[in-house]
C-alpha cells in the first residue's frame, strides 16, 4: 500500500491510496492478483460532523451500533 493526501484548503482534505493486491494460490507462494485504487475527499467543519454531546455519548457507549 502506498498513497499522499493533499490539502486543498483547510475545509478539503483529498487522499489517493495504491494497494497491490497478492493471493497465495494452491499454497505456494504470493502472486499478483489486482489493483486497487481509491480517492477520498474529506470535509472539515468547525464543529465536527458530530456535536460534543454526541461524541461524549458515543465514547461512553451511550449510543449503540
Amino acid at each position: 500500500m502506498a498513497g499522499f493526501g493533499y490539502i486543498a484548503s483547510p475545509a478539503l482534505l483529498v487522499e489517493f491510496q495504491y494497494y497491490a493486491q497478492y493471493t497465495r494460490p494452491n499454497k505456494a507462494g504470493l502472486a499478483y492478483t489486482d489493483n486497487i485504487i481509491r480517492v477520498n475527499f474529506k470535509l472539515m467543519t468547525k464543529r465536527g460532523v458530530l456535536g460534543h454531546r454526541a461524541i461524549r455519548l458515543l465514547l461512553n457507549g451511550e449510543i449503540g451500533d
